[in-house]
């Protein structure tokens, strides 16, 4: 039902929280088909948490009169199943490149990564303009398809460029695909540190 909570486990009802999933949510609408359910948190909840496989762990807060919290870990016991989320893991993929030189992002691993991601390098994730002096306005450029399949990792490189970003530290930002379609400000998961070495003002 609408007053529900789910929640991302490793373990349900045990641990904490999966780190950047979401808090306890409330399920904005439950709609029944037969015997299956399907969820949806709403339109605000964007998931940067780590590619891997979940437990969706659920809590009822007025079933049969009942006042649980659904805030706790052991008020979601209930393991509904699991999820997978694709993308970027870990999230401590930290990379080094040289102003003045070409910078290319070998082996970025993840789960279900494809050629048609992006990879932006900003000051911020989610920012809605990249750092200057970045080739290809920040955006880098897939180099090797074949690589991703064989499990190598997504190669990337910010073309045939010399990077001539002032040195200090950027945020490296994965959005998948077809959800990349405002720009950098869809950049929102942050999987790691750019250090480009150079002079800085």
């Amino acid at each position: 039902q609408s007053s529900d909570s789910v929640v991302l486990f490793d373990t349900c009802g045990i641990g904490s929280y999966v780190p950047r999933s979401s808090p306890p949510r409330v399920v904005a609408s439950a709609a029944a088909s037969g015997f299956s359910v399907s969820l949806h948190w709403g339109s605000s909840l964007v998931m940067t948490a780590a590619a891997g496989q979940y437990r969706l762990c659920w809590c009822s807060s007025g079933f049969g009169g009942s006042s649980v919290a659904c805030s706790a870990a052991e008020d979601f016991a209930v393991d509904m199943g699991s999820v997978t989320l694709l993308g970027v893991a870990p999230l401590s993929q930290d990379r080094t490149c040289v102003s003045g030189q070409l910078c290319n992002l070998a082996s970025m691993d993840g789960r279900g990564l494809t050629s048609s991601d992006f990879v932006a390098v900003l000051d911020s994730c989610g920012a809605t303009h990249s750092a200057p002096g970045l080739p290809g306005a920040g955006h880098a450029a897939e180099m090797a398809t074949a690589a991703v399949a064989a499990g190598a990792g997504l190669q990337l490189g910010f073309q045939a460029v010399l990077l001539s970003a002032a040195g200090g530290e950027y945020r490296l930002c994965w959005c998948g695909g077809a959800a990349c379609t405002a720009g950098a400000s869809s950049m929102r998961v942050d999987f790691g540190q750019l250090t480009v070495r150079g002079p800085a003002p």
